[in-house]
């Protein structure tokens, strides 16, 4: 995949873990995150969690959204994508098997790009459906500075335009052969779906939606394979 380069202001995202009981281990987490903190844009972190007991399903929670001004708004994904407005998982869970590893969750936050400095924390709840008492909290800890740094980026896979939007969206694609482009509102609805095979570039046509923020979720290969924050303005 191609590599990008860029000079940008560092935002750095640590995470730490707190295990209500042993049956779900944080085992492995992004670190450290980079990105340019001088305009409103998206950075995410993913989190690889294993099950040390029985099989079981699990639900995530958002316990603390943050208070700052230094994130803009964050969503997460698990068995679904869910937007700002959603707290919780609540329609399904993910099941992993004893001594499974899951890789399925991830966050996006939006820097606000406001060039503050400063630091803000977001904490997230994976429980057991079963017994709500066995849980693991992963705090995400967002530490914004004015330090420019460089770093590699990958080129994303699916590009979209204009953003803000109020008529059509432009979608292009790369490294997918098929599968599902559909626009989430922040209730976790599905308003807008649309399928492609063989295509590198799509429109979709957003001119009946209510104004307001959604989820563009890429689904292909029978996963989701990235989200975007759309914005639709009149």
């Amino acid at each position: 995949m191609k590599k990008l380069y860029t000079l940008i202001l560092a935002t750095l995202l640590v995470f730490g873990g707190k295990l209500g009981a042993q049956t779900l281990e944080l085992t492995q987490y992004d670190e450290t995150t980079n990105a340019n903190s001088t305009y409103l844009h998206e950075v995410k972190a993913h989190v690889t969690v294993t099950n040390n007991g029985a099989e079981a399903t699990y639900h995530v929670a958002r316990i603390d959204n943050g208070y700052s001004s230094i994130a803009d708004s964050n969503y997460f994904c698990w068995d679904l994508c869910y937007g700002v407005g959603t707290d919780s998982s609540n329609f399904g869970g993910v099941t992993i098997p004893a001594g499974g590893r899951n890789t399925d969750f991830y966050i996006g936050v939006y820097v606000r790009g406001n060039n503050v400095s400063g630091n803000d924390s977001l904490v997230y709840r994976f429980y057991n459906t079963a017994d709500p008492s066995d849980y693991l909290d992963v705090t995400f800890q967002v530490n914004v500075s004015p330090t420019i740094s460089t770093i590699e980026v990958e080129a994303k896979d699916v590009n979209v335009y204009p953003n803000p939007a109020s008529d059509f969206i432009n979608i292009s694609l790369q490294n997918m052969s098929e599968g599902t482009v559909r626009l989430v509102n922040l209730a976790g609805v599905t308003v807008k779906s649309q399928s492609f095979s063989g295509l590198t570039d799509m429109r979709m046509d957003v001119r009946e939606l209510p104004a307001g923020v959604y989820m563009l979720q890429t689904i292909s290969s029978g996963n989701l394979q990235d989200t975007q924050r759309i914005v639709i303005s009149r």
